[in-house]
């Protein structure tokens, strides 16, 4: 009788531990997996440029694609958000036959191109609007990856997917050799201006331009993050409608020719009078 109890209690313990293994290729657990943190991949295959399609790139330029970070995030309401190189895309998820199945919404997206019109003065992008609906795909989870669309995904907690997300906009992660060859001349025009008094008024400006025109920004195709020179929006886009449209010249003489008249009334105080 005592080995009939050992025996029903071993049988007991063995399906408790087994049942709960089982399950794992249930749809429960696939949705539980699938819904905690989210879905990470960084690989190359995007332009660096922002008015440049992968069309009218190359072949050189096409083996200088950047790496981006590509994030799924699946939500408890079998719904989920695909941010591809900040180009984000909806739609819903369900299980079939222990893959997920994605089902996208209509997306719009907004391509920038380079004004090349000579009647136009904008200093922004020429923009077209264009609505896409991505493909179904299946996905699967295994061994703590998602594959299935020809990427593999790591699964990762959302402040590690915060601070990711972060690093990607960062100089850090943006910086080429071209940039940090041109900021040291930067420094240098701007060392031997302070240092050495050796031709300030030149060499301050100069070397204050080439630092700002090489900031290491995040770039892709048809994304205006508005920092740089081009980007509708931002600071120094306002500063370069000055260049386009002629500001500056005229605000310069006009300076200059203030600053005369006051110094000469400073030098003989009776023309005051």
């Amino acid at each position: 009788m005592k080995k009939t109890l050992q025996l029903l209690l071993f049988l007991l313990i063995f399906l408790l531990i087994f049942i709960p293994y089982h399950s794992k290729a249930g749809e429960n657990d696939i949705s539980r997996d699938l819904t905690k943190g989210k879905w990470i991949n960084r690989s190359a295959g995007y332009v660096p440029s922002p008015t440049t399609s992968p069309d009218e790139l190359s072949p050189d330029e096409k083996k200088n694609l950047r790496k981006r970070l590509k994030t799924f995030e699946f939500n408890n309401n079998h719904t989920f958000l695909l941010d591809s190189a900040k180009q984000r895309y909806t739609g819903k998820w369900e299980i079939r036959d222990n893959e997920v199945y994605l089902s996208f919404n209509e997306a719009t997206l907004t391509h920038l191109k380079k004004n090349t019109d000579p009647n136009n003065l904008s200093a922004g992008y020429n923009t077209k609007s264009e609505s896409i609906r991505l493909p179904g795909r299946n996905l699967t989870i295994k061994e703590g990856h998602l594959t299935g669309d020809g990427f593999t995904y790591k699964n990762y907690p959302g402040s590690v997917s915060g601070l990711l997300n972060f690093l990607e906009f960062s100089g850090f992660a943006n910086v080429t050799w071209g940039h940090i060859v041109m900021m040291v001349v930067g420094l240098f025009f701007l060392f031997l201006a302070i240092r050495y008094n050796f031709e300030p008024l030149l060499l301050v400006p100069i070397g204050i331009g080439i630092l700002i025109g090489n900031i290491p920004m995040f770039q892709v195709t048809d994304f205006n993050l508005q920092l740089g020179i081009y980007e509708p929006g931002s600071v120094m886009n306002y500063l370069y409608q000055g260049v386009v449209k002629g500001w500056y010249p005229p605000l310069i003489f006009l300076g200059i020719g203030a600053m005369t008249d006051f110094s000469s009334l400073i030098s003989n105080p009776k023309l005051m009078l």
